[in-house]
């Protein structure tokens, strides 16, 4: 988008996408995705914070709104299809559009093939966030091997599209690895403060290069 032909239409189109899967907004990172100026970020900012301020909520630690509760109420009844495109419209926004296989830069984010199915907006954002910030987090899981909802604490480093479902890749403390979580078996994100201790760089799967010998079909 050119930010001189922008309206503000586009700027809280925008910025809604960056709130409702980043979890959060800060001028630095407004500023990154949309080739601006500090004022101009602020002025961007300003805008959406007067037109909804229920949304946001100011963090004065890290600089930064926080989304509240009542922003993400918009997206209780929201249908597959809606969230869906919507993540498809951010993911192209910050440079990984869904049919690429490469990373968005940060290492956060991967993508293989399209999704119908999305992730919910505030695990996915949540998430997000304790990737960037290097936490750990506490999350209530169902598995197929354990079906009815437990407690386990993570330490998250890639968010994956892999096939139809997105998930996490994340080092567990009570299975003492590496494993992959499906975002959808996720009922609840809890940050934590302390900081991980377990990086993608520590995980020997993330890791390995396999070859891979492909053979036509008859």
């Amino acid at each position: 988008m050119d930010p001189r032909n922008d309206s503000p239409q586009q700027r809280l189109t925008l910025l809604e996408l960056l709130l409702v899967w980043e979890g959060r907004i800060y001028r630095s990172r407004v500023c990154e995705l949309f080739g601006i100026g500090l004022p101009r970020a602020s002025q961007w900012i300003k805008e959406i914070r007067d037109l909804n301020p229920t949304w946001m909520q100011w963090d004065s630690k890290s600089r930064s709104y926080f989304v509240t509760a009542d922003f993400y109420k918009r997206y209780t009844k929201a249908s597959q299809a809606s969230i869906s495109e919507s993540l498809s419209r951010y993911l192209s926004m910050v440079g990984l559009p869904y049919a690429s296989a490469l990373d968005d830069g940060t290492g956060v984010m991967w993508s293989a093939t399209p999704s119908i199915t999305a992730p919910s907006p505030k695990t996915f954002a949540s998430l997000g966030h304790a990737i960037r910030q290097a936490k750990a987090v506490d999350i209530e899981y169902m598995s197929l091997s354990e079906p009815a909802p437990h407690r386990r604490t993570i330490h998250p480093h890639s968010l994956v599209l892999a096939g139809r479902r997105w998930h996490v890749r994340a080092y567990s403390e009570t299975n003492q690895e590496f494993r992959d979580y499906a975002l959808g078996r996720i009922l609840e994100v809890k940050p934590l403060t302390r900081p991980s201790d377990r990086t993608r760089f520590d995980d020997p799967d993330w890791n390995t290069k396999v070859k891979v010998r492909l053979v036509a079909h008859p």
